[in-house]
């Protein structure tokens, strides 16, 4: 029986990790079904293609108290000149997810979007097929996508790290609360803690990780009004936070827990109230530090080339099709710490106009 409590990291080093440990527990063998329990979220009828008709990209996963390695598999493309044909691997080896390949070559440059290969899935039979002509001048090529339920990938990647610790098991998964069938006094095998929560907020901010946010979210609800946590329950704990630290003037529209929303609301004054806030906190080099650093990690590694913004600035990012936004903290020329936030909403501003306009602003404070 696994049950989950919302670990928004699990990914699939950690999961080998959780497998080893309950083999040195003396566990070789299991009889019977992987019991899967993740009642701890309740998340709800779920559309993964709502937002923006892509349910395959990560971006767009569920919530789930038991995500893996973000419910995503890593398809790696190859061309095989000698048959005129194209390798597909898969990390993580789901063998209970069918891959269908038609893909061919083509006598092209390392070009186009998704180099020409185009992805279907068919939940009904859990198989994905990939198609199109693929340029035979890449070397290798790689694409994130999602794949399966959150139960089934759960099964699949347990399955296929299990055997390769050395264990057996040869069953099917259900899914269970296991409330029902345990003693609430039986301790588990094995309890597998998440990182620090430092460390989560590092990841979710320097990466822009929409579902750990999400996750969040839910954990939030869960521990602080009881499980199971959901969406509506996460927004409470954090109106009654901003309340409790005379932030209700902010106003924020929270729909997710996460930038991905057309609804989602704040001003730029509000967020600079929140970021000065944030820097009179006792865990303020904690929160700095989880942000991009300009021109050097996460989504400001590219940015700033050849200007001396470069580690001056600690900031989140946020685009999506026409916003673009900035929001942290400058250090001047002076030295002078500034909080700063840019908002755009206009047709066509995430493709670089929204860019040069915060370059320009930030270039501009740091001489101030």
């Amino acid at each position: 029986l696994l049950k989950g409590y919302g670990d928004p990291f699990l990914v699939t080093e950690r999961v080998w990790q959780l497998l080893r440990q309950i083999r040195l527990a003396g566990v070789r063998e299991i009889d019977g079904d992987l019991l899967i329990d993740d009642s701890y979220f309740d998340v709800g009828n779920y559309d993964p293609g709502a937002f923006d008709k892509q349910p395959l990209r990560a971006y767009n996963v569920a919530p789930n108290a038991l995500l893996m390695n973000f419910k995503v598999v890593r398809y790696w493309f190859e061309p095989d000149h000698d048959s005129n044909a194209v390798n597909i691997m898969l990390d993580p080896e789901l063998d209970n997810l069918r891959v269908v390949n038609r893909l061919a070559l083509a006598p092209r440059s390392c070009r186009g979007y998704q180099r020409g290969i185009a992805i279907t899935a068919n939940d009904a039979v859990d198989e994905v097929t990939f198609s199109g002509k693929f340029p035979n001048r890449c070397k290798r090529y790689a694409m994130d996508r999602t794949a399966l339920s959150h139960n089934q990938f759960v099964y699949g990647l347990f399955r296929v790290l299990w055997q390769q610790l050395g264990g057996t098991f040869d069953g099917d998964w259900k899914n269970v609360a296991s409330e029902a069938i345990i003693d609430p006094d039986e301790k588990p095998i094995v309890s597998f803690d998440s990182l620090p929560l430092i460390d989560m907020i590092a990841r979710v901010n320097k990466h822009s990780n929409n579902v750990m946010a999400r996750q969040l979210v839910y954990t939030l609800s869960a521990e602080l009004r009881g499980p199971p946590g959901t969406e509506d329950g996460g927004r409470q704990v954090i109106a009654n936070w901003l309340a409790e630290n005379g932030l209700e003037s902010c106003q924020c529209a929270i729909e997710n827990g996460a930038g991905l929303s057309r609804d989602s609301r704040i001003s730029a004054a509000a967020m600079g109230e929140l970021l000065r806030f944030a820097w009179r906190q006792p865990y303020m080099p904690e929160y700095l530090a989880s942000m991009s650093i300009a021109g050097l990690d996460g989504t400001l590694s590219r940015r700033f080339k050849g200007t001396q913004l470069i580690g001056k600035a600690h900031l989140k990012t946020g685009s999506m099709d026409h916003v673009s936004a900035v929001a942290g903290f400058l250090q001047s020329r002076s030295g002078r710490r500034l909080v700063v936030v840019a908002m755009q909403n206009h047709k066509e501003v995430h493709r670089g106009p929204g860019r040069e306009v915060q370059e320009a602003l930030l270039r501009w404070l740091y001489d101030q």
